[in-house]
């Protein structure tokens, strides 16, 4: 039917529902209603215009922490502690940043909840120690098969040991149990991207991206990614676009879509991108060593340009106007500046031979 088609998360909550066997139905109105709800949300959100402005919590998950373009198994949301639950006190007490002494303070646990175990598993990964977090998995599995927590945490394992294909496998069946949560969507997207199946991971980003504002940031650099792959550059520097300001990884997304307009390839108007990659630099999330590293870059560039097409002198390049001896002066206060921050002796004086070489010959 074309609705199920469109909406696949109402398809996985009616199928759930309806399941032959009731271990594989809702255990509770609530849960139903939970996973409802969020896909209601997420129908909403297909079918409005208004962009996304707000974040609605989930009982099952934590709001993803992306605040770069990076997305690896430890970047995906986390299972929700609730303190009120058996052992949920002290998982929420174990905070240590090392984590070996995590391990250390939830081997003594009084009781071996599934929270608990999770909570191992996600330590055990941490300290890289995948197969403990494997046995972690199938320990929980063995006692519940239906458990979805130990479905998860496999896919997770199996993301971190490059296994896209378990990896999709295990997400794909926690999303069919939790048709209502953006978490498995999101984890079940970079699989899918992971393991080459690019359709896939766009449906997943799109849905991630347009239903919950803290899901937006790590779906549009998934979806940039998926651009940028395929060589459509438009669509990635869009999708860059669309993080916005009052985001935590606002700096990134400016600095990811300066590399990309500092880039030549598919640029129609490599001039006009080199001058827009310059101005991005004012908002990316740089050090000031890589500010003038890719300063350099997108002047020798510029330079480079100019000299095989002719200059442009009604367009600015980082300051300089697109000629030659302005290029060339603004790239030599670029390597000089660089020269200041080096640390290494050997790449100041390296630095500074490039900008004496590049400076415009005077009089003075």
């Amino acid at each position: 039917m074309p609705i199920f088609a469109q909406h696949d998360s109402l398809y996985r909550w009616l199928l759930k529902g309806t399941a032959p066997q009731p271990e594989d139905r809702f255990q509770s109105a609530d849960e139903m209603r939970d996973q409802l709800l969020g896909v209601l949300r997420e129908v909403t959100a297909a079918t409005s215009a208004a962009a996304v402005t707000r974040s609605t919590p989930s009982r099952l998950f934590d709001t993803p922490a992306v605040a770069s373009e990076r997305l690896d198994w430890a970047d995906l949301p986390t299972g929700s502690v609730d303190p009120t639950h058996t052992m949920g006190s002290l998982q929420a007490g174990v905070t240590a940043d090392d984590p070996t002494d995590r391990l250390r303070a939830l081997a003594s646990a009084p009781e071996q909840t599934v929270g608990v175990a999770m909570a191992t598993g996600y330590a055990a990964m941490a300290a890289g120690q995948l197969q403990q977090a494997s046995t972690i998995s199938d320990t929980i599995l063995g006692n519940d098969r239906w458990e979805w927590r130990g479905v998860w945490l496999h896919g997770l394992v199996s993301m971190a040991a490059g296994d896209n294909s378990s990896a999709i496998s295990s997400f794909n069946s926690v999303y069919g149990q939790l048709p209502g949560e953006l978490a498995p969507k999101l984890a079940l997207a970079r699989a899918c991207e992971l393991g080459g199946e690019a359709e896939v991971a766009q449906q997943m980003y799109t849905q991630c991206a347009r239903t919950d504002a803290a899901y937006v940031a790590p779906a549009q650099f998934g979806l940039a990614r998926l651009a940028a792959a395929a060589g459509q550059r438009s669509e990635a520097l869009a999708a860059f676009d669309r993080i916005p300001a009052t985001s935590r990884a606002y700096g990134d997304a400016r600095r990811q879509r300066a590399l990309l307009l500092a880039s030549s390839d598919g640029s129609t108007d490599p001039l006009d991108d080199l001058a827009a990659a310059a101005h991005e630099l004012d908002q990316a999330a740089l050090d000031p060593v890589g500010r003038t590293s890719l300063l350099i870059e997108i002047l020798n560039s510029a330079l480079a340009h100019v000299r095989t097409h002719g200059a442009a002198p009604q367009l600015v390049v980082a300051g300089s106007s697109a000629t030659e001896p302005s290029l060339r002066s603004g790239l030599e206060r670029a390597y000089r500046d660089a020269a200041r921050l080096a640390d290494d002796p050997a790449e100041r004086v390296r630095l500074v031979d490039s900008a004496n070489g590049i400076r415009v010959r005077s009089l003075t």
